[in-house]
């Protein structure tokens, strides 16, 4: 797969290359730095439809919701043994009437991860070639051995492309450069590079939360899980960038993808906004869940505080110790009754279902075996 997507983005170089020297006479070396950032509107624009696919998908998901609920709702009463049938009939009908596809978020990430596997894989060959920066270059994809020596002495305010901050002073030297310029061309460029991508990741982070669904534990622990990102990976970005061998190319891509993202982040939401707003049944279900969310956390919060308090007793009153232990065991005794209070019914209506679809099988498995024996007695006679 690596192997193969080389070519692509190793054609989509080549060909901004040519437009901009051959066509439009910019200076070749000028040209390659540009095909870098070529390489970024390519890329990201055949990505685009496939990104708003996504988002788009997405809010039709999240306007279905409500319905959706009421649907799991009436599920969860019935006891019947084809409430299962139904509920997945009637959802199908929703999706087809909405015309959602679950599966349309999914199609960006299974495209854009050959892609750019292809692409670091290009850049990074390019940057770093195998024979040495000196030696004589093998083609990669479509780029001829030329066109790696020649992109080899492309500089970016002075600092080769294939430089990086944790290469050696000895091979800076050898490149025409020193660490001091290398690290104050990439540094900013990295800084840049790292705002971009909190931004693009506090936004994103925003527009789940403002869609989440609280009554799902794990959509909420997802968020949170998710906006600890927002600071971690910079930070992890920021160390790749001045301790791994990352050159000035990928940079330039990062900071030119990372600009784009945003860029495209903001238009789209915009758009699908005023398109597709969220509903005021959409809202509603959400403040309502919410409100269900906190109260359960309150009560989740003033049990664990009662708990840590009797365990501290535990250890400055020693001679109530069994007391505070059985004070402990009642609480989470009662809030174990809670818990199964809450889902008293809908445990209850689970099981009379799974009685009632055992039931239903029995019933087709005797009448296909009285079609059985009736069909033996027909052909003896």
């Amino acid at each position: 797969m690596i192997e193969f997507m080389i070519y692509p983005v190793s054609a989509i170089m080549k060909f901004w290359h040519y437009l901009l020297a051959s066509v439009f006479g910019v200076d070749p070396s000028l040209a390659w730095l540009l095909s870098i950032f070529g390489l970024v509107f390519t890329v990201r624009s055949i990505i685009a439809p496939l990104t708003w696919m996504q988002m788009k998908s997405g809010r039709k998901g999240q306007l279905i919701q409500p319905k959706l609920k009421a649907l799991q709702k009436e599920f969860e009463s019935r006891t019947d043994a084809d409430a299962f049938k139904w509920l997945q009939s009637q959802r199908k009908e929703l999706h087809k009437e909405h015309s959602y596809s679950p599966l349309a978020g999914c199609a960006p990430a299974f495209i854009q991860f050959p892609v750019f596997i292809g692409l670091y894989q290009v850049l990074l060959r390019m940057a770093r070639p195998a024979e040495g920066l000196d030696a004589a270059h093998h083609p990669i994809g479509f780029l001829s051995p030329t066109d790696v020596a020649e992109f080899l002495q492309v500089k970016f305010l002075d600092v080769p492309l294939p430089a990086y901050i944790a290469m050696t002073p000895e091979r800076l030297a050898e490149l025409g450069t020193t660490k001091e310029m290398a690290i104050g061309v990439i540094t900013p460029l990295v800084l840049a590079a790292c705002v971009f991508t909190i931004i693009n990741m506090a936004f994103s982070t925003w527009r789940g939360y403002r869609t989440l669904d609280w009554h799902s534990s794990f959509a909420v622990g997802l968020t949170r899980f998710l906006a600890s990102f927002v600071v971690l990976v910079p930070i992890l970005l920021l160390v790749s960038a001045f301790t791994a061998p990352l050159p000035l190319a990928i940079m330039l891509y990062w900071f030119g993808g990372n600009l784009w993202s945003m860029g495209q982040f903001f238009v789209f939401t915009w758009h699908l906004e005023r398109t597709q707003p969220l509903t005021e049944e959409f809202i509603a279900m959400r403040e309502e869940s919410k409100a269900d969310f906190k109260v359960k956390q309150k009560a989740l919060k003033a049990h664990k505080r009662a708990v840590r308090k009797h365990r501290a007793l535990m250890l400055l009153q020693p001679h109530k110790f069994s007391t505070h232990r059985q004070t402990i065991a009642e609480a989470k005794a009662r809030r174990r009754e809670e818990r199964r209070e809450l889902t008293k019914d809908k445990r209850e209506n689970a099981k009379l279902r799974r009685e009632a679809e055992k039931q239903q099988r029995a019933e087709k498995r005797a009448a296909k075996q009285a079609e059985k024996e009736q069909a033996e007695k027909d052909q003896m006679e």
